[in-house]
């Protein structure tokens, strides 16, 4: 798909967090991608919540986005890292 499709697109990325009550939408032993659980949490009136994020992306299960990550990283790993007292820990291994 053409990247400019990708910057415009909402995508579902981060820390999901559940009520106990979501496992009966979730069949043992069957695939569920996460765009299905959250169709079917809304047919059946289910709250779903989000929080739209600013922050950079990249869909690493794509092969030319995975190794646009490893670049990133390594030109900038403060992007990821931040201020933290550990994080030149991986620069100096």
């Amino acid at each position: 798909m053409d990247n400019l499709f990708w910057r415009d697109a909402l995508v579902s990325m981060g820390i999901y967090i559940f009520e106990p009550e979501i496992l009966q939408f979730i069949q043992p032993g069957q695939k569920l991608d996460f765009p299905d659980l959250v169709q079917c949490l809304l047919q059946a009136q289910v709250k779903v919540a989000l929080y739209p994020s600013e922050d950079f992306w990249l869909d690493i299960g794509r092969p030319d986005d995975y190794h646009k990550a490893i670049e990133v990283f390594a030109q900038q790993p403060e992007m990821f890292l931040g201020d933290h007292p550990w994080s030149g820990t991986f620069a100096q291994e």
